[in-house]
């Protein structure tokens, strides 16, 4: 009968239809689990990203702090050459003297 035939062939068409429909879901769940591993990549290369930056600074701190303490090092010596250089001058003037009073 025609409604036989009507029925049967709705219900191919329906069957059909639920066949592209559960293909489309899994290839939307194949595109959201890659979606989902790209982020997961990303978020991973973030964290890895910013412990490079927290290892960079803490490294650009270290080597502030060593070169202010090297800078601060020769600011002494510098001070203390200057302090033995002045003393230096002060003992050879008297050395000249005595020499110049003895020459005399």
């Amino acid at each position: 009968t025609d409604a036989a035939a009507a029925h049967e062939q709705a219900s191919e068409l329906l069957v059909a239809r639920e066949a592209r429909a559960e293909a489309a879901a899994e290839e939307t769940q194949v595109r959201l689990s890659a979606v989902e591993q790209d982020h997961l990549g990303a978020l991973a290369a973030v964290a890895r990203w910013e412990a490079e930056a927290e290892k960079a600074e803490a490294h650009r701190e270290t080597v502030h702090k060593e070169l202010t303490a090297a800078s601060e090092q020769a600011e002494h010596d510098a001070e203390s050459h200057r302090e033995e250089l002045t003393e230096l001058k002060l003992e050879l003037a008297a050395a000249l003297e005595v020499a110049d009073t003895h020459q005399q």
